[in-house]
């Protein structure tokens, strides 16, 4: 049922009655001005910006894999949603999918959490959450490669594997104009379940096509070793 509950006849004449009277007197006065402008020109990658003076693509993600300095200035946020999709000859296509908020503080430090869920051989759960903290050791320029230490706690699904802890060492810097590169050096190891640990090296190498298009390369190695078993070297580019 649907009420409708309408005014008095009084009170409809009177509101009647004082939109006439600003009718007029719009008519009679000045209407306000409007000033529009053109968009700012987009900024250049190189372009130190913020409160740290870094280079402006540091503060999104520019590769995949390898982490460069801190994203955001001191109390911004940014959110980010990844998928990533693996492929195999033997079963289904295995899809992870990765929700991230970052938070900026103050004193070069990032705090970022991470959601991260499956869907494999046709299920679909809860992965991982996962808590990081990056420190930057200076501002941009003032220490060579820009060092960034990192350090992750990951809560993982007890019936896929155990709990994570990893630490990175981020390097970055720019090369000439319009090239920039980043390189991590990794460890992570399990704190429960197979106690596995994992070295890792990531970097990349991107070029600023235009200020909005870049394009670059990346690759990582990394050794994976599993308590009493042999450890494995994985490489890809």
């Amino acid at each position: 049922m649907i009420k409708l509950n309408l005014p008095s006849l009084p009170l409809v004449a009177f509101t009647l009655g004082l939109g006439l009277n600003a009718l007029g007197a719009a008519e009679q006065g000045t209407l306000p001005t409007v000033t529009a402008s053109a968009p700012d020109a987009l900024i250049a990658p190189d372009t130190l910006v913020g409160p740290y003076n870094q280079p402006e693509w540091t503060e999104h993600r520019r590769f995949p894999f390898t982490r460069v300095y801190v994203q955001q200035e001191p109390w911004q946020i940014g959110v980010e949603q990844w998928w990533r999709a693996r492929t195999y000859n033997d079963k289904d296509t295995a899809h992870r999918f990765i929700e991230e908020l970052e938070i900026g503080l103050p004193h070069r430090l990032q705090l970022d959490l991470y959601y991260n869920w499956a869907h494999t051989e046709g299920k679909t759960h809860f992965d991982e959450f996962a808590v990081e903290l990056r420190w930057a050791l200076a501002d941009w320029g003032q220490i060579p490669f820009n060092p960034t230490l990192y350090i992750e706690y990951a809560f993982v699904n007890g019936d896929y594997g155990g709990d994570t802890l990893e630490s990175k060492i981020l390097f970055g810097d720019t090369i000439g104009k319009n090239w920039q590169w980043g390189l991590n050096f990794i460890f992570e190891t399990e704190v429960s379940h197979e106690l596995a640990k994992e070295v890792a090296i990531a970097g990349g190498i991107g070029y600023n096509i235009t200020p909005s298009f870049s394009a670059g390369l990346e690759f990582q190695w990394k050794r994976e070793t599993v308590a009493g078993e042999r450890s494995r070297v994985i490489a890809t580019p």
